[in-house]
Parts: C-alpha cells; structure tokens; sequence
C-alpha cells in the first residue's frame, strides 16, 4: 500500500510507504493505492495482475481518530495479450468508476471497458467502449476503435456513438514527433496519408445531410533539436481582398528560438 498526504492549505506533501500508518491531519486528505497481490487475470477474463494497481481510493485525514474509510474512486481490472508467446503483456480491460462513498458494493458505475489484438507483446488494435454523459444515468455508449503504427502511436481514430455516424482521425509520427494530424477525414483523399492505408471497412459517413468529411489537417514542423518551428492549420476560404471572392489560406504559427551559447538552448 502506498499513501499520500497532502494538506488543503496547498503546503506540504508526504509520502508514506511500509504499512498502513495512522494520518493526524484534520484537514489533510490521504490518496490511497491498493495493488493486487496475486494474478489471475488470463486473455478472455478480466481480473489482477500482482503489483499491479487495483483501486484508487482517497480518504480524510483521521484527527486523532481510528474510524476513517477509504473511499474507493476507481477500480482497474486487466487482460494479457492472446497470441500465446511466452512473453506476457497485460492491459487495463475494465475501468470502473464509482459514484458514491459505496465504492465497489455499489451496482451502478460508470465502466470503460477495453479489448485488444496483439502481435506478439505489441498492441495492433484496440476498441474501447465508454460511457458517454455525467451522473449514473449516461446518454449513450462511444466505441473508439484505434489501429496503432509499429511504435505504438495512433495511427487511426474512428468513434461512433450509438446509432450516430461516426468520426475518423489520422495521425503521422517521425521519430516519436506528431507531423500530421487529419480530423474528420474524407477516405477518399488517399494522397494525404502518407502512404498508409485506410483500414479495411472505414469510410467517410454519407448521407443526406451529412456533415461528415471535413477533412481538417494540421501539418507540424521541427527542429535538430526536436522542437517545433512550424504549425499549419486546415486550409480554408475566406475573402482576403473584400472583392466578395474566396480565396485557398491557412493559419500559420512559427517558433523562433534563440541560442544563447552552445551549452543551453531557450525559447524566445
């Protein structure tokens, strides 16, 4: 079991560690994670994986009392990659997050629930399924189904709600630094995708009155050293002159750093 405590006035932060000790802070609030102790969590069934975080809890400091309960915020339960290979790769399958002092006794609860295809101990695709609203009485379901790069990165994004058409995103990486990002895109322009395919079935929504397709990229720029020096918005039209005729823009953002010797690089 792990502690922190921290007092409200913003000041001091302690963390406790060996054992459950007792917290004398009226006023503090102490922020509690359990981890499983064993694992029985397999690739169809969600359970603990040892050392792994189960509740998030918090509780109030005790006063010089012993009567304080952690309330308990969030429970996490996990799954294991199913390809068979002897190297195991667990993830969080469950999120449940509770909305009242009852904790885990209470039925209702706001759960997120996640599946995945692996290669080996890498994640290929994930679905997560997820509550959408606020309170205990959510107003729909939102499945985000997401294909990763061979680093793990986002590579595609769908999300549909329910019955409603759903949304595309795509996403480019160069060592680890987003380059490009498309919102809402159109399937159909293929040139904009840097040579990576869209998965098989995704497709622009259609439809009478439909306003899906968009097509909203943003293009980053970086430096040698990582940062970046150029952001470019969706292209657009708007009448630049006042003739009352469209013209193609974009918005544009550049850094500009300063070096001020060769040992420290600050930005201006």
């Amino acid at each position: 079991m792990l502690n922190w405590r921290s007092d409200t006035d913003g000041g001091e932060f302690e963390y406790i560690k060996d054992g459950d000790p007792e917290v004398t802070d009226d006023d503090g609030v102490v922020h509690r994670y359990e981890y499983y102790a064993s694992t029985d969590a397999t690739a169809s069934s969600a359970g603990g994986v040892k050392g792994y975080v189960r509740y998030e809890q918090v509780e109030c400091g005790d006063g010089y009392t012993d009567d304080t309960t952690p309330i308990t915020l969030i429970e996490y339960k996990y799954k294991r990659n199913t390809d068979g290979s002897g190297d195991k790769a667990y993830y969080v399958a469950e999120r449940y997050e509770y909305l009242d002092t009852n904790g885990p006794t209470k039925t209702a609860s706001l759960n997120t629930s996640t599946s995945c295809v692996f290669s080996g101990t890498d994640v290929t695709d994930r679905t997560i399924t997820s509550p959408v609203g606020e309170g205990d009485d959510p107003i729909g379901t939102l499945v985000t189904i997401e294909v990763l790069d061979n680093a793990g990165h986002v590579r595609w994004r769908c999300e549909a709600m329910d019955t409603v058409e759903y949304n595309i995103s795509y996403f480019n990486y160069n060592n680890g630094r987003l380059v490009k990002w498309i919102e809402d895109v159109d399937t159909s322009q293929t040139s904009d995708f840097d040579g990576n395919s869209v998965p098989s079935g995704w497709a622009t929504a259609t439809g009478s009155g439909s306003d899906y397709g968009l097509h909203l990229m943003m293009v980053y720029t970086y430096d040698d050293a990582g940062r970046m020096t150029e952001e470019l918005g969706p292209p657009h039209y708007v009448d630049t002159d006042g003739d009352g005729d469209l013209e193609a823009a974009q918005t544009a953002y550049w850094s500009v750093y300063e070096e001020n010797d060769l040992g420290s690089v600050n930005e201006r």
